[in-house]
C-alpha cells in the first residue's frame, strides 16, 4: 500500500495549530482556515501546492530557512508541492489555506491557458502582496458556509478564480501563462 504524501495540514496539526474549518471544493482542491498562537513548523516535501493568505496577525512569523519576515493581514505565501520550509510563529495568527493537488493545477493550466502542464513551475513565494487574491478570499470564500450544499457552486467558482489568478501571477515556465 502506498503511503500518502505528507501534507501542510498534517504538519500544522502536529504543532498544535487549530483547524477552525475545512472543506473540499472538488477533485484535488480543498481549503482550510487555521489559527495558531506560536509554534515551530517544518514542511517536508508536501504532496500538494498550498496557497496561504494571512487573515489576522502574522507580523511575528518568520520563514527561517530563507530568513524572511514580513507576514501581515492579506499577505500571501505560495508553497509548491515538494518544497521544504521551516517557520517560526511568534504570536497569534489566523490564515486561509487552499490546497491544490498537482493534477488539478495541471488540468486548469491546460483548459484555461492551453499550456502543457509539464512546462509550468509554481514559484515559491513568501509574504507577497496580491490585493486581488486577498479580496477574493475575504469577499467570496470566507463568507460562505463550506459545508452547505447550496453554497457549493459559489465556493467552487471562487476557488477556481483563485487557481486561475495563481496560474497567471505565480507560474514560471517557458513562455508566459500570464503577464
Amino acid at each position: 500500500m502506498k503511503q500518502p504524501s505528507p501534507s501542510v495540514a498534517d504538519a500544522l496539526a502536529r504543532t498544535g495549530a487549530r483547524l477552525e474549518r475545512a472543506g473540499t471544493v472538488g477533485r484535488g482542491i480543498s481549503l482550510a482556515e487555521w489559527s495558531n498562537r506560536g509554534s515551530e513548523t517544518h514542511y517536508d516535501r508536501p504532496g500538494h501546492h498550498t496557497l496561504s493568505v494571512y487573515l489576522t496577525g502574522g507580523e511575528r512569523v518568520v520563514r527561517e530557512d530563507l530568513r524572511l519576515s514580513g507576514g501581515a493581514p492579506d499577505k500571501l505565501c505560495l508553497l509548491p508541492a515538494g518544497h521544504e520550509s521551516r517557520w517560526h510563529v511568534g504570536g497569534p495568527v489566523r490564515m486561509f489555506h487552499l490546497y491544490l493537488e498537482h493534477e488539478a493545477l495541471a488540468y486548469r493550466a491546460l483548459t484555461a491557458f492551453d499550456v502543457d502542464p509539464r512546462r509550468i513551475d509554481l514559484r515559491d513565494t513568501t509574504f507577497s502582496d496580491d490585493p486581488a487574491m486577498a479580496a477574493i478570499v475575504r469577499g467570496a470564500v470566507l463568507p460562505l458556509d463550506w459545508t452547505e450544499p447550496g453554497e457549493h457552486l459559489a465556493l467552487d467558482a471562487a476557488c477556481h478564480v483563485l487557481v486561475h489568478r495563481l496560474l497567471r501571477q505565480f507560474v514560471d515556465r517557458d513562455g508566459a501563462v500570464g503577464g
